[in-house]
């Protein structure tokens, strides 16, 4: 029960605010700086960087240190502005924990998603060019992109 609490607790913590646009209190558009800034608040660092892309891993004081693997900034080194964002949760977090992960989904951005069956993923339709995007990795972890198709270039993880 305590850690059932705990897991709610951290949701919360990387959903505080509704008022946010995403997930760790993430925004589109905000300044690279503010997102460096807020994911060093949530505890974690960074561990590498491309063209236009920043990844972070939770420290070990971090709440999100057992269920999260890697967060990836995508922005556009033009206008030094955040774009989207990729999460990578743990594989062996249990299927009640990916469950609050999805309702904090669900309790941002509505309960109007689709699901495509060819893909197997879960699409929120954020307005505009800007999507969510829920699906399981074949290493069974849960990951969410939010995605805007006008930067579409700049989402190349492989780098």
């Amino acid at each position: 029960m305590i850690r059932y609490a705990f897991i709610v607790m951290l949701c919360m913590l990387a959903c505080s605010g509704f008022a946010q646009n995403g997930l760790f209190d993430l925004n589109f558009g905000e300044a690279v700086a503010i997102s460096i800034s807020t994911m060093n608040a949530n505890g974690f660092r960074n561990t590498g960087f491309s063209h236009s892309v920043l990844d972070f891993a939770p420290t070990k004081e971090s709440p999100s240190h057992e269920f999260v693997d890697a967060v990836m900034l995508v922005f556009d080194p033009d206008t030094e502005v955040l774009v989207g964002w990729f999460i990578k949760y743990n594989g062996n977090n249990s299927s009640d924990i990916d469950k609050v992960i999805l309702d904090a989904l669900v309790s941002m951005h509505g309960d109007e998603q689709q699901y495509d069956e060819d893909t197997d993923q879960l699409i929120w339709h954020l307005g505009g060019t800007r999507t969510v995007y829920a699906m399981y990795t074949p290493d069974d972890c849960l990951v969410i992109l939010y995605f805007d198709r006008e930067h579409q270039h700049l989402f190349n993880f492989e780098e």
